[in-house]
Protein backbone atom coordinates (compact mmCIF):
# COMPACT_ATOMS: atom_id res chain seq x y z
CA UNK A 1 0.00 0.00 0.00
CA UNK A 2 1.61 3.17 -0.93
CA UNK A 3 0.20 6.69 -1.10
CA UNK A 4 0.40 9.17 -4.14
CA UNK A 5 4.20 8.87 -4.06
CA UNK A 6 4.86 10.97 -6.93
CA UNK A 7 2.78 13.88 -5.63
CA UNK A 8 4.37 13.45 -2.39
CA UNK A 9 7.61 13.75 -3.90
CA UNK A 10 6.77 16.58 -6.31
CA UNK A 11 5.52 18.52 -2.83
CA UNK A 12 8.73 17.20 -1.21
CA UNK A 13 6.48 16.09 1.44
CA UNK A 14 6.92 12.51 3.27
CA UNK A 15 5.44 9.72 2.01
CA UNK A 16 4.51 6.23 3.74
CA UNK A 17 5.32 2.81 2.75
CA UNK A 18 4.19 -0.62 3.96
CA UNK A 19 5.30 -3.41 4.19
CA UNK A 20 4.98 -7.08 5.10
CA UNK A 21 7.90 -8.22 7.99
CA UNK A 22 9.01 -10.63 5.08
CA UNK A 23 9.92 -8.29 2.64
CA UNK A 24 12.12 -5.56 4.75
CA UNK A 25 15.85 -5.78 3.72
CA UNK A 26 18.78 -5.75 6.39
CA UNK A 27 19.52 -2.41 5.51
CA UNK A 28 15.60 -1.18 5.88
CA UNK A 29 15.80 -3.22 9.22
CA UNK A 30 19.38 -1.42 10.02
CA UNK A 31 18.28 1.85 9.33
CA UNK A 32 14.80 1.50 11.28
CA UNK A 33 17.19 0.31 14.14
CA UNK A 34 19.66 3.51 14.02
CA UNK A 35 16.47 5.92 14.17
CA UNK A 36 15.08 3.76 17.19
CA UNK A 37 18.45 4.09 19.12
CA UNK A 38 18.40 7.72 18.71
CA UNK A 39 15.74 7.75 20.93
CA UNK A 40 15.47 4.95 23.12
CA UNK A 41 18.65 3.88 25.94
CA UNK A 42 19.71 0.65 26.68
CA UNK A 43 18.98 -1.12 23.33
CA UNK A 44 20.76 -4.07 21.46
CA UNK A 45 20.00 -4.52 17.87
CA UNK A 46 19.17 -8.47 18.96
CA UNK A 47 16.03 -7.56 20.39
CA UNK A 48 15.28 -5.15 18.54
CA UNK A 49 15.10 -7.62 15.88
CA UNK A 50 14.07 -10.74 18.03
CA UNK A 51 11.04 -7.91 18.84
CA UNK A 52 10.47 -6.91 15.24
CA UNK A 53 10.35 -10.27 13.30
CA UNK A 54 7.17 -11.18 15.92
CA UNK A 55 5.31 -8.37 14.22
CA UNK A 56 2.88 -8.39 10.65
CA UNK A 57 4.31 -5.47 9.29
CA UNK A 58 5.63 -1.80 9.23
CA UNK A 59 4.82 1.79 7.78
CA UNK A 60 7.52 3.61 6.94
CA UNK A 61 7.71 7.22 6.57
CA UNK A 62 10.12 8.14 3.88
CA UNK A 63 11.75 11.53 2.74
CA UNK A 64 11.17 12.16 -0.62
CA UNK A 65 14.55 14.00 -1.75
CA UNK A 66 16.42 11.10 -0.53
CA UNK A 67 14.34 8.50 -0.52
CA UNK A 68 15.32 7.62 3.43
CA UNK A 69 13.72 5.74 5.94
CA UNK A 70 13.03 8.92 8.31
CA UNK A 71 10.46 7.29 10.74
CA UNK A 72 8.54 3.84 10.94
CA UNK A 73 5.82 2.04 13.13
CA UNK A 74 5.23 -1.73 13.07
CA UNK A 75 1.97 -3.48 13.27
CA UNK A 76 1.09 -6.89 14.32
CA UNK A 77 -2.38 -8.57 13.33
CA UNK A 78 -3.53 -11.40 15.90
CA UNK A 79 -6.93 -12.49 17.06
CA UNK A 80 -8.23 -13.09 20.48
CA UNK A 81 -11.26 -14.12 22.21
CA UNK A 82 -13.81 -11.76 24.32
CA UNK A 83 -17.10 -13.85 25.64
CA UNK A 84 -16.59 -16.79 23.52
CA UNK A 85 -16.17 -14.73 20.41
CA UNK A 86 -13.12 -14.43 18.13
CA UNK A 87 -12.21 -10.96 17.56
CA UNK A 88 -9.79 -9.42 14.78
CA UNK A 89 -6.85 -6.79 16.56
CA UNK A 90 -4.21 -4.48 14.92
CA UNK A 91 -1.37 -4.06 17.42
CA UNK A 92 0.74 -0.79 17.36
CA UNK A 93 4.22 -1.66 18.25
CA UNK A 94 7.35 0.53 17.90
CA UNK A 95 6.75 4.32 16.64
CA UNK A 96 9.37 6.31 15.69
CA UNK A 97 9.70 9.34 13.96
CA UNK A 98 12.81 11.58 13.32
CA UNK A 99 12.19 14.92 15.20
CA UNK A 100 12.42 17.14 12.07
CA UNK A 101 9.39 15.32 10.67
CA UNK A 102 6.61 15.06 13.41
CA UNK A 103 3.49 16.11 12.81
CA UNK A 104 3.56 14.91 9.62
CA UNK A 105 0.81 13.16 8.60
CA UNK A 106 2.22 10.24 6.31
CA UNK A 107 1.72 7.95 9.33
CA UNK A 108 -1.75 8.89 10.03
CA UNK A 109 -2.67 7.97 6.68
CA UNK A 110 -0.85 4.95 6.11
CA UNK A 111 -3.31 3.51 9.01
CA UNK A 112 -6.00 5.09 7.51
CA UNK A 113 -5.41 3.21 4.02
CA UNK A 114 -4.70 -0.12 6.38
CA UNK A 115 -7.54 -0.80 8.01
CA UNK A 116 -9.65 0.64 5.01
CA UNK A 117 -8.46 -1.82 3.11
CA UNK A 118 -8.93 -5.00 5.79
CA UNK A 119 -12.39 -3.70 5.96
CA UNK A 120 -12.94 -3.40 2.17
CA UNK A 121 -11.60 -7.51 2.75
CA UNK A 122 -13.91 -8.20 5.57
CA UNK A 123 -17.03 -6.25 5.60
CA UNK A 124 -18.44 -7.81 8.54
CA UNK A 125 -15.45 -9.03 10.72
CA UNK A 126 -15.12 -5.85 13.82
CA UNK A 127 -11.39 -5.01 14.25
CA UNK A 128 -9.79 -3.06 17.19
CA UNK A 129 -6.55 -1.14 17.28
CA UNK A 130 -4.38 -2.23 20.73
CA UNK A 131 -2.43 0.40 21.33
CA UNK A 132 0.17 0.78 24.50
CA UNK A 133 0.17 4.08 25.19
CA UNK A 134 3.30 5.66 27.10
CA UNK A 135 2.31 8.92 27.07
CA UNK A 136 0.01 12.11 26.61
CA UNK A 137 0.40 12.23 22.98
CA UNK A 138 0.15 8.47 22.41
CA UNK A 139 -3.22 8.86 24.15
CA UNK A 140 -4.29 11.94 22.08
CA UNK A 141 -4.04 9.74 18.40
CA UNK A 142 -7.31 7.77 20.06
CA UNK A 143 -8.86 10.71 21.79
CA UNK A 144 -8.63 12.88 18.57
CA UNK A 145 -9.41 10.39 15.89
CA UNK A 146 -11.87 7.53 17.39
CA UNK A 147 -15.51 7.81 18.83
CA UNK A 148 -14.73 4.88 21.05
CA UNK A 149 -12.10 4.15 22.98
CA UNK A 150 -11.16 2.75 26.48
CA UNK A 151 -9.61 3.76 28.90
CA UNK A 152 -11.31 6.75 28.53
CA UNK A 153 -10.82 10.20 30.13
CA UNK A 154 -14.72 10.67 30.69
CA UNK A 155 -15.58 6.89 31.56
CA UNK A 156 -16.72 6.26 28.44
CA UNK A 157 -17.07 2.87 26.93
CA UNK A 158 -16.54 0.75 30.02
CA UNK A 159 -17.85 -2.15 27.79
CA UNK A 160 -14.17 -2.19 26.09
CA UNK A 161 -12.70 -2.80 28.86
CA UNK A 162 -13.48 -7.13 28.78
CA UNK A 163 -11.59 -6.75 25.31
CA UNK A 164 -8.48 -4.55 26.73
CA UNK A 165 -8.23 -7.06 29.34
CA UNK A 166 -8.47 -10.37 27.59
CA UNK A 167 -6.19 -9.54 24.65
CA UNK A 168 -3.30 -8.25 27.19
CA UNK A 169 -3.84 -11.63 29.38
CA UNK A 170 -3.77 -13.89 26.07
CA UNK A 171 -0.64 -12.51 24.90
CA UNK A 172 1.14 -10.53 27.66
CA UNK A 173 0.25 -12.94 30.69
CA UNK A 174 3.89 -12.69 31.96
CA UNK A 175 3.63 -8.84 32.46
Amino acid sequence: MMEFKLLRQIKKEPYSLYKRTGDITVQELKRMYGIYQKYYANTRYEIFERDFLEKTGVFFIIEPKNNQIVGFSTVMERDFVVDGKARHAFFSGDTIIEKEYWGNRALTRAMFRYIISFKFRHPRTPVYWILISKGFKTYLLLANNYYSYYPHYGEKNAHLKDFVESYCKEYFSEY
